[in-house]
Formats: C-alpha cells, structure tokens, sequence
C-alpha cells in the first residue's frame, strides 16, 4: 500500500512540474538606454538583458520617425558586446542630428543568423538653444601676445598718440563689440612651473585692458591657451602630454611615438591649472566674456586609444585592452592611415566629443556663470582636428569662434565649399574669424593681390558663404518650444553671426609692407556688411574709384544708403588714412538728411602720399549712434591712380 502511496505522490509532482513548465513566461529580451536624453556630444548606451539561450549576437537599429538613422561609422547596424550578463551597444550618433524622440530595435540572433528576439528602448537627442547673453552680430579683434604690451608704443588710429591704450582704440575705431585677449599663457622661455604655470605680464594686463575697454564702451573677453604650451619646448611642469607618431627626417632614427608640447586631455594637472585660472577670471568683475582655445587633442593624441576603445565598445582583438599602449596606439594608427573610413569617422567625433565633454567639465569646476567662448578650428568644420561647433555649444558655449587659419587660397576656397553643407545658420551662435598673417594669405590666383585686400576678401566670403540657409526648424522648436519667445524670428538669411579679427600684434608687427590701419578697414568693412544685412546698423557704404583733382588730392565718392525705417540726420562720410594715403584737411563731408532707402553719394577728399603706389582707399559712415559699433566702413583698392574713372 504504501508502495502505491509513492508512485501516487511521484506521479503528482511530476505533473505539477511539468505545469509549471509549460506555463511559465518564456526568457524575454528586455533592452533600455542608459539615460533618457543624450546631449550631441553623447555616445547612447544601450543595454540588453535576458537574451534566449543559444544568442550569439545581438545588435542594434537607431531609428527615427520609422527610418533608419545612420551613425557618424556610416554603418546602419550598432554591435553590442557581451559585458558579464548583458549585452552593451554604443552609438556614436552623426554629426548635426536631428534633435527629438529616437528608438533603438535590438535583435537577438542565434549562430544561423536567425532571429531569436527583439525589444525596442526610447531615448531623445537634445540640444542646447544658441545662447542670448551676448551681443549678435558680433564683432571681436583679439590679441595674442607674450609681449609687454603696457609699454609698447602701438601706433594708434587717425594719427592718436602712441601708446598701451592703442591696443582698445583700434577696436573701437573699428566699431568692434569686444577685445578678446589672450590671458592665460604658458610658456616654457618664461620659465613656469606647477605653482605658476602662467605668464604674469598678461595676467597683469586683465585689468588694466578691461577697465580700458569700459571706459570706451566695449566688452572685454580674457582666454586661456589651455591645453597648449607656446614655444618650441616643453615647459619644465610635469604635465602628461599628447603622444603623435613620427616619422623623423633623419633615417638614422627610427619612427615612433613622440610626446608632443600638448598637454594630454586627460592630463589632470594642466585641467586643474585652467579650472584655477578659469576661477579667478571668474572672479574678476572686469572681465565680461571668458575663453578658452586648445580645446582638442593636438596632434596626434593618440594616448586617448584605450578610452576610445571602451567609450565606444570596440574590440579591435581579445586582449587589446590590456596591450601596452604603444601597441594599442600603433593598431589606431594603423586603422587611420589605411583610410578605414569608419575609424576616421570615429576617431574625429569621438575626439570632438572629448573635446566638448572637458569643456563642460572646466565649465562646471570653475563655476563659470559668464558667457563663454571656445576656438575651434577651420579644416572640415574642425572636424578634421577633433572638434565640432554643435557639441562645444551643447557643452555650454555662448558662441563658437571658428579659426579660418593655416590656409592658401585654393584650400580656402576648399573650406568654404564644405561649410555650408555642414553647418545651418542660427543653430549656433558662430563668429568666423580671419587670422592678419602674411604666411597665410597668399593667393596664387593674384600673387600680386595686397595681404590687407586678401583678409578683407575672406572676412567677406566668411560672413556670407560660411552658412547655410536653415533646414527645417520643426526639431529645434520642438526641442525649445519658448525659443521663438526668447530670440525672435528664426534665422534663414544663411549668414554667421559674427567675425573675429586677428590679431592686432600680426596686424601691427607682420604686416607684410602695409600698415595696421589697412587691415582694420579691411576687417570693419566687411563686418559692416554684415551688420547691414541684418539689421543691425542702418547705413551701407560704398567706395567707388576716386577722380583726380590734381597730382596727390583726390575726391573719393562714396554712395551712401539709409537700409533702416528711420531718417538719418547729420551723418559724417569721412575717408580714413591707410598705407599711402592720407586724409586730407576737408576729408570729411555731412549729409544733412537721408531717408529709408534713398542712397547719396557724397565726395570726401583723401591725400595720396605717392602717386603711382597702390592704395588702400578707405572711407567710413557715422550717424551719432549710441554705440561705439555704429560705425560703417567700406575700403577698396586701387592702383595705379591714374587708371580712367568708371
């Protein structure tokens, strides 16, 4: 009986095991984002748990609105990676996303390929609103210099005596909004060390240059040269630095790794020394703007490769974490000169997102509230050396300063093909800037074409063909429904909104034979253009050639037109003095009034010190504006004089 009794009760469990099993929910995928929304400088995250037994791969498919969205890889699949009982995915999402709602389909395969399952997590790209807090369009002269500059006898605008305050005055001749001054510099010939690591003579001249700029209406911005040494030797700081492969010119020696004068983005001590400074700047009540240049790796860095790596889940071979890192820098350079067009891709937005990650990190440490602004570099939309405007913006600058530098005139021209593909105006606050050095302005299409004409000629293609008209606003107004309220009419003209000028020591020092007023008028001519084009100031200029009046005075017409909605009275034209000319006593002229939309030409003399030379002839508009910007300035160039009048 009892033997019954145990094949009974067997039989039972038995069955109710059996239920159990048949009736239990199978294994199901679950995957979720890591945070809900992703700034642009941002790799998503996305993990899988719970794949079905005999998973072995697992991927990814961004998609937007039920399309398929492409990384910065170009590859419409995201790998993810076996990380202890989950599965990881890492996407490095395509320069200038569109902002809004994204999902990510994750499928689960087994060793056929077939499909075992598949779950679907929600996530959101963001982006920061261009910011409010400065005044666009606008116009920047910078000063790059370890020279002292307090007892410098700088040349000053319109014959001004010489002197330090020279260096405010020609900004404000030439209606600029601020100086930009280069305030934290290290450099090794000044001998620095880790408990002074920057140049005191300019941090001496913060207040001095800033009460200066007050007095005369403008703002004034203080950068730090952060991650970058000047000079040709390393400076005696234990600073971890950026690592480059080189291949040196003598055969003798063999290729390798070579620490360069960068400092490593990773280098906490050079970090802590810029967030000190940033602090201090900060602090400083003269100080209206602060910036910050050598954002980015410099060349090559190259001892980022393992964070790299990790950061985007990549697995070059088992065991390449725990390679030296020589070995591991030599397998990214490998990928990179063999023109793995992925790699390129990810090497250069995974150094931007760098970039832009440690800008917000000084941001934060220092406490920065002041607007800020950043330098990024030219070359395919700074792209090429590991920055990107969007992201800098996203990590917390005001405006976005783009070096339009280290460039003949065919490359040049290169850059401003490839910008407006790129870049959509009003989505950033982007002040383009040409750099006053005779090294870089040559123009093989007219060698004989004078550096000052050469400077005006790319400040004017910059402001207007650097941007693009805007695309669909519909992802920005869905991203900041208030930003109508807070900035206006959107943006479509296609035009930056801003040019910086640099900088006053090239254009006083390395002028190439002409003269700092020559590259002045250049610049301010073309920043006038700009700020008649949108609004900003109401009179346009116009210098025509002149006609002659005997051997060395001539008139200089100059067509004036009232852009605005409001009558002008009592406006002053005046020409303005430049290499080989002059004003003369009766240079200047007044129109009594001008109404919206007429246009005058008036005739203000200008004094030639040499008649056959060639000239810069300059001339400039004023209507007792407010302002020290409301100024407009037109120049052309001329020679010979004696050519016949149009």
């Amino acid at each position: 009986m009892a033997v019954k009794l145990s094949l009974t009760l067997a039989l039972v469990v038995g069955l109710l095991l059996l239920a159990l099993v048949v009736t239990a929910d199978p294994v199901k995928l679950s995957v979720a984002a890591s945070q809900p929304e992703y700034w642009r400088y941002e790799v998503v995250v996305v993990t899988a748990k719970g794949a079905p037994p005999g998973t072995e791969r697992v991927f990814g498919v961004p998609m937007r609105n039920g399309e398929t969205v492409t990384g910065v890889s170009e590859k419409l699949e995201v790998e993810f990676r076996r990380e202890g009982d989950a599965w990881v995915g890492r996407w490095a999402m395509p320069w200038d996303p569109d902002l809004g709602d994204y999902e990510m389909v994750v499928k689960a395969l087994d060793s056929s390929g077939d499909e075992l399952d598949s779950a679907t997590t929600d996530f959101r790209i963001r982006g920061r609103s261009p910011s409010s807090r400065v005044r666009l369009p606008h116009f920047a002269v910078t000063l790059e210099t370890d020279a002292d500059y307090y007892t410098a006898r700088l040349s000053g605008p319109r014959m001004r005596v010489p002197g330090w305050k020279n260096v405010v005055a020609w900004p404000e001749y030439a209606g600029a909004d601020s100086i930009w001054f280069c305030a934290g510099m290290t450099k090794a010939m000044y001998r620095p060390t880790a408990e002074n690591p920057w140049l005191q003579r300019n941090l001496d001249m913060v207040p001095v240059l800033a009460r200066e700029c007050h007095r005369a209406g403008l703002a004034f911005g203080a950068w730090i040269a952060s991650f970058f040494p000047y000079g040709e030797t390393r400076p005696n700081i234990p600073y971890e630095n950026s690592r480059n492969y080189i291949v040196p010119e003598d055969p003798a020696k063999e290729p390798g790794f070579w620490w360069t004068l960068n400092a490593s983005l990773n280098c906490e001590l050079r970090k802590l020394h810029i967030v000190e400074l940033a602090k201090r700047l900060q602090a400083e009540p003269q100080v209206d703007y602060i910036g910050l240049d050598y954002i980015r790796t410099g060349p090559g860095g190259y001892e980022l490769v393992t964070d790299m790596v990790t950061e985007l889940g990549l697995e070059p071979y088992d065991g390449f974490r725990n390679e030296p890192i020589e070995v591991q820098m030599a397998w990214l350079v490998g990928r990179l000169r063999s023109r793995d067009r992925a790699m390129v891709n990810l090497w250069q937005w995974w150094r931007a997102s760098k970039a832009a990650r440690t800008l917000a990190e000084i941001k934060t440490r220092a406490g920065i509230t002041k607007p800020v602004w950043c330098f990024t570099l030219g070359w395919m939309m700074g792209h090429q050396h590991g920055q990107d405007t969007q992201m800098m913006t996203d990590a917390g600058a005001d405006f976005v300063a783009a070096m339009l530098y280290d460039a003949t005139r065919n490359e040049w021209d290169g850059m401003m093909d490839d910008w407006p593909r790129f870049y959509r105006d009003g989505r950033i606050n982007l002040v383009a800037g040409v750099i006053a050095d005779t090294r870089q302005l040559e123009n093989p299409y007219n060698p004989a074409a004078p550096y000052p004409l050469e400077v005006g000629n790319r400040a004017a293609q910059a402001i207007v063909g650097l941007a693009a008209s805007a695309g669909p606003w519909d992802d920005l107004l869905a991203e900041d429904p208030a930003y109508l309220d807070r900035y206006g009419p959107l943006r479509t003209d296609g035009l930056v909104e801003g040019l910086f000028l640099h900088d006053l020591e090239r254009m006083a020092y390395r002028t190439g034979g002409w003269t700092i007023d020559d590259y002045i008028v250049a610049g301010a001519s073309a920043m006038s253009e700009l700020r008649a084009r949108t609004g900003d100031i109401p009179l346009e200029i116009k210098v025509k050639r002149p006609q002659g009046v005997g051997a060395f005075l001539f008139d200089v017409p100059v067509e004036v037109t009232n852009v605005g909605s409001e009558v002008l009275r009592n406006i002053r034209v005046r020409t303005e003095p430049t290499r080989n000319a002059g004003i003369a006593r009766d240079g200047a002229v007044f129109i009594k009034t001008l109404a919206p939309g007429e246009t005058v030409t008036v005739t203000p003399r200008l004094y030639a010190y040499e008649y056959t030379a060639e000239h810069v002839i300059a001339a400039s508009a004023w209507w007792g504006g407010p302002r020290p910007a409301d100024v407009a300035f037109d120049c052309r160039y001329q020679l010979p004089w004696a050519e016949p009048e149009e």
